[in-house]
């Protein structure tokens, strides 16, 4: 039998995307997430 492990974060912003606070968490997101499609067993 083949099993899938599936994981789900659920956070809340405290500022809008678009605010100087989360400058650096937006402009980390592409970076951050091409290691993850890149990661082994990532689909």
């Amino acid at each position: 039998m083949d099993y899938v492990l599936a994981e789900v974060n659920v956070g809340r912003l405290v500022a809008p995307l678009d605010s100087p606070q989360l400058a650096d968490f937006v402009a980390n997101l592409d970076p951050v997430n091409a290691l993850a499609d890149g990661a082994n067993g990532s689909s």
